[in-house]
């Protein structure tokens, strides 16, 4: 499946478990708060595998992982 379709596919899976009470929002695992949390996916293969993330937190934890990549494709760069 084409990496924009399994995105999509986990976030309509989260929506449906949630509006149907089969997945429950959970406070933000970094701060606790309980307003604008949203589903963070590890792994896109297993749509209801999420943690619960507030948007800042969400917005930095996929901030730190461009950077992350970026470095990496720098040391690959740089290494050859």
């Amino acid at each position: 499946m084409e990496r924009n379709s399994l995105v999509r596919a986990a976030h309509l899976a989260v929506n449906s478990a949630i509006r149907d009470g089969k997945l429950i929002k959970q406070p933000c695992e970094v701060c606790a708060a309980i307003e604008d949390v949203q589903a963070h996916h590890d792994d896109y293969s297993k749509p209801l595998d999420v943690r619960w993330l507030c948007v800042y937190h969400h917005a930095q934890h996929h901030k730190q992982e461009r950077m992350v990549k970026r470095n990496m494709q720098l040391l690959r760069e740089a290494c050859q």
